[in-house]
């Protein structure tokens, strides 16, 4: 006796989902190009560029405490603050 190997049939699955992913992205890639900012739009300046001198809000670092533990230091710039949580 012959031993047969395992045939797999394929089905004609549709690209439909593909083709709404690609869509998608193509919408938003469009929306990001010619949306309008107060500045002027996308190509004027840098999406992270500030048009304020100077840094304001909270930042967070992570950072070794102890030898043993990590934590999370917080800094306020605006009020001049640091405060740190252990886990």
């Amino acid at each position: 006796m012959i031993p047969q190997t395992p045939t797999v049939v394929y089905q004609n699955q549709s690209q439909t989902v593909w083709w709404v992913i690609a869509v998608c992205l193509a919408v938003i890639a469009t929306a990001l190009v010619v949306r309008s900012d107060r500045d002027g739009g996308l190509l004027d300046r840098a999406m992270a560029q500030s048009t304020s001198a100077g840094a304001h809000g909270v930042f967070a670092f992570s950072g070794q405490m102890t030898k043993n533990s990590y934590g999370v230091y917080m800094v306020d710039v605006d009020t001049g603050t640091i405060w740190c949580y252990e886990y």
